[in-house]
This record gives structure tokens, C-alpha cells and sequence, in this order.
């Protein structure tokens, strides 16, 4: 949690990005979330530490040639898909 927060921070103050979920791979399935994301999701939200009321959820799984990616809201007990739309440009963190 702290490592979390750190990074959060340090984010923050160099562009006031915020953190607003998270992401992992499938690299052998679809990009759904399974049985054990929706366990982390459900703990995440639980968490009073945390004081989640909701996130995103990214989730990527590989194609032939190229990522397919896929967003869910977690709120309460439903995870609801949700529209990705990214931009054309790459963005490059450090």
C-alpha cells in the first residue's frame, strides 16, 4: 500500500495524473475478467484502507499482431464493460 501510494504521489506531482485503476495481461485467454479478478476486484472494493466506492479495470490479452484491450467498472458487487478509446500518439513514462 504504501509503494502504491508513493508512486501515486510522485505521479501527481509531475503531471497531476491520478490513479484510477488497473491493468494486467491474459497473455492465454480473453481479455474478461475471471473468477480470481473478480475476487480481487470484490476485496479491493471491500478493502477500508482503500475506501474504494469504484475503479477500472484494464484488461490485455495478445492477438496475431497486435493488443486487444478491454475496461470494466467495478462498483458494489457488478463489473459492468466499459468503452476504451485511446489516442494515436505513444506516451512514454519513465
Amino acid at each position: 500500500m504504501e509503494h502504491a501510494q508513493t508512486t501515486a504521489d510522485r505521479a501527481y506531482t509531475q503531471d497531476r495524473s491520478v490513479w484510477i485503476g488497473e491493468w494486467h495481461t491474459h497473455p492465454s485467454s480473453r481479455p474478461v475478467p475471471s473468477a480470481q479478478d473478480t475476487a480481487t476486484y470484490r476485496q479491493l472494493l471491500d478493502d477500508p484502507e482503500l475506501a474504494f466506492h469504484s475503479f477500472i479495470a484494464v484488461i490485455l490479452s495478445p492477438r496475431t499482431s497486435h493488443w486487444h484491450m478491454t475496461a470494466w467498472a467495478c462498483r458494489n458487487d457488478v463489473i459492468t464493460r466499459v468503452p476504451v478509446h485511446t489516442l494515436p500518439e505513444q506516451v512514454g513514462y519513465q
